[in-house]
């Protein structure tokens, strides 16, 4: 089964802003200490412009690539050999790189540490001096096991894709039972009220790829909440300035992430 066009369409659209997105997530570098709205002056606005953009419009992009790269995986009709192929294909274009960038990273790292004049800027990091890894701290520094992530930081995103991916049988097979629900409704608790049950592993990547994958079933109707896209807007950027005010109250960001997925439909 083909994707539908206009839902490609809007992958399409939006998939340069949720990348330019990521870029501000990862720009934005201030600490906050309850409202960054709570005084006078440039640098207030500074704060509140910088913490809309990055701690606000921003993390909607990561759940909807997790969103997008479920609603993919499972648009064809489910077959173990169109499992295996679309396996083999992640292979090549998650597994392969994720392995060659953490090492490369890994030995950066080890190359930095052998050189006087350099290893001052590796002091304060989380890892350990490369020649002194223990087997543990290898499977840490690729895995991202145990830790908040592999050493090259930013790739948990394929990391978690590709374990999604091996898990798309068990996935296929809640989400086509009277379980499908039941079993969103736990994905769901557990990224609103816990995050991260597992050091390393965030339930935001199963909650939106499980979620994608539902909305690819031709019976849900993915663009049938077209009609209320005005009236979760509004939602959604009520959210978004009480986010903005007040951003220690995580469950308010995720119920504005959320809001936004419906959008998008």
């Amino acid at each position: 089964m083909s994707i539908d066009q206009g839902i490609s369409t809007r992958i399409d659209i939006l998939r340069f802003p949720l990348i330019v997105g990521v870029v501000f997530i990862h720009a934005y570098s201030g600490e906050i200490h309850g409202s960054v709205v709570n005084g006078r002056g440039i640098g207030d606005w500074v704060d509140f412009v910088e913490v809309l953009f990055s701690c606000g419009i921003a993390h909607i992009a990561v759940a909807l690539f997790f969103l997008f790269s479920g609603y993919l995986f499972f648009q064809d009709m489910w077959s173990w050999g169109i499992y295996t192929n679309k396996l083999e294909r992640r292979i090549r274009t998650l597994l392969i790189p994720y392995l060659f960038w953490n090492c490369l990273t890994l030995g950066i790292f080890a190359l930095v540490q052998s050189i006087p004049q350099t290893r001052a800027y590796y002091a304060g990091t989380v890892w350990p001096p490369v020649r002194a890894f223990s087997a543990l701290d290898y499977a840490k520094a690729i895995l991202g096991v145990f830790v908040d992530g592999p050493i090259d930081g930013p790739l948990w995103f394929v990391r978690d894709l590709m374990v999604l991916a091996v898990l798309a049988p068990l996935i296929h097979f809640l989400l086509t039972r009277k379980s499908a629900l039941p079993f969103l409704a736990v994905l769901f608790s557990l990224w609103f009220f816990v995050s991260s049950p597992i050091t390393g592993f965030r339930m935001q990547a199963p909650f939106f790829f499980c979620m994608g994958a539902y909305f690819s079933r031709p019976e849900i109707g993915v663009t049938r909440l077209d009609r209320f896209n005005w009236w979760i807007g509004a939602v959604f950027f009520c959210l978004l300035a009480l986010n903005t005010a007040y951003l220690s109250r995580e469950p308010l960001r995720r119920c504005m992430i959320l809001h936004r997925q419906r959008t998008r439909g």
